[in-house]
């Protein structure tokens, strides 16, 4: 399962570009090493296609030796209720993405460039610019940098991350990231090609999407590292709703070849206009690997708010999810998710716990073409149980869907 750290052949492939690099500088390279080492990148991880496309222009190799990636993505999908909504109002209640039925949705046409540092060289620099135009836009746009409002139109544009890296002089693996980026916190991602389902958890639902700020991230070794940010708050960045900030603080941690793990969290005033009343928020991750085939993740959460209920008074949220990925051949994927959320004392909450169960694979038609294999289709069948009428307009107690995600890489 694809976690908020960069993989370990991405790593090898930013490594040995950077490498190229630092032998130009020290002594003279002919063209030719240069192809070689190029080449030497591309083989240690698949092309993406619109890399592919830049090596035929001449441009892909010269990316590669500064260690510029380009890539992006499209995905569609459409959910399904096989329960009667004839008394609700069309929507999936606490879904995050996935809220409308029967609606095929654009949910994202996404691009992103990024320029990876290597934190055992000083001075280096690095970026990244991310953004998306579709459905779920809808839903992932900042505060100042929400270019449209509201639900409609029903594609819209966001700028997800734009942020920029440099491995301080000092010391040794000291890297200061600043701008906009993607929340360490949680165990899904608003970018759906590290997920491994395409609807969200309700856990999704509580976490922030973005911080804008800056962070500062030691690493210990190539496995351990610890970041620690000072922000605007959830979800704002060229304004904000308050004249507090926030701290937001990542540890992640690599154990071996099997276990992964990660805390995370943030606290700070998040409500509008208001400076005093403070959210906290813990996270913990993790991701186990059983065999070659055979994954296992967890993630868990935990959520205060100093006086968001309905009494005027604190409230918390929290709750615990499961994963497991078997990966069957070139061709399926199979996956279930179990999880349990407790949502009884928001003031904005659900008013519920709720146990829901997903059970999902990931279709590759054409693992073997150069084209087709960049072509996941996801199914999944899910189910949601409340222990109050919350869902089909406050009719009933449950819910249980069909969803169909098309997700295309390039």
């Amino acid at each position: 399962m694809k976690r908020r750290t960069t993989s370990w052949a991405s790593a090898a492939v930013v490594l040995a570009a950077f490498s190229a690099l630092h032998a130009q500088e020290t002594q003279p390279v002919s063209e030719a090493a240069l192809a070689a080492a190029a080449a030497e990148v591309a083989a240690e991880e698949p092309r993406t296609l619109l890399m592919s496309w830049l090596d035929q222009a001449g441009v892909g190799s010269k990316l590669d030796e500064y260690g510029i990636s380009i890539n992006g993505w499209i995905e569609g999908s459409v959910t399904y209720s096989l329960l009667d909504n004839s008394g609700g109002d069309h929507t999936l209640t606490g879904r995050a993405f996935d809220f409308e039925t029967c609606d095929p949705t654009l949910n994202q046409i996404g691009f992103q460039v990024v320029k990876s540092v290597d934190f055992k060289k000083a001075n280096d620099f690095g970026f990244t610019f991310e953004n998306i135009w579709g459905g779920d836009g809808r839903f992932t746009a900042s505060n100042g940098m929400d270019f449209q409002t509201g639900l409609s139109p029903d594609e819209q544009y966001d700028i997800t991350q734009a942020y920029v890296e440099y491995v301080l002089p000092f010391g040794s693996g000291w890297v200061l990231k600043a701008g906009k980026w993607i929340t360490p916190i949680g165990y899904e991602y608003t970018n759906p090609t590290l997920n491994q389902f395409y609807s969200h958890t309700f856990l999704f639902g509580i976490i922030p999407f973005s911080h804008t700020g800056v962070m500062v991230t030691y690493h210990f070794d190539d496995d351990t590292s610890f970041g620690l940010a000072i922000a605007r708050g959830w979800e704002q960045s060229l304004e904000d709703n308050n004249d507090a900030i926030e701290v937001v603080w990542s540890f992640a941690s690599t154990c071996g070849d099997q276990f992964t793990y990660a805390f995370n969290g943030s606290v700070g005033p998040q409500q509008d206009d208001n400076n005093g009343n403070y959210r906290t928020m813990l996270d913990f991750w993790g991701d186990y690997a059983v065999s070659e085939k055979f994954t296992i993740g967890i993630n868990a959460d935990y959520r205060y708010d100093s006086a968001n209920a309905s009494d005027g008074d604190a409230s918390c949220v929290w709750g615990l999810a499961t994963y497991g990925k078997y990966v069957c051949n070139d061709y399926v994927t199979g996956g279930a998710r179990l999880e349990y959320f407790n949502d009884t004392s928001r003031l904005d909450g659900l008013d519920s716990v709720i146990y829901s169960a997903t059970l999902g694979v990931t279709l590759t038609p054409f693992p073997n073409d150069a084209f087709g294999s960049n072509l996941k289709l996801r199914p999944e069948i899910r189910y949601d149980y409340a222990s109050e009428d919350i869902f089909d307009g406050g009719d009933a107690d449950h819910q249980m869907t069909l969803g169909l995600e098309a997700l295309f890489t390039f």
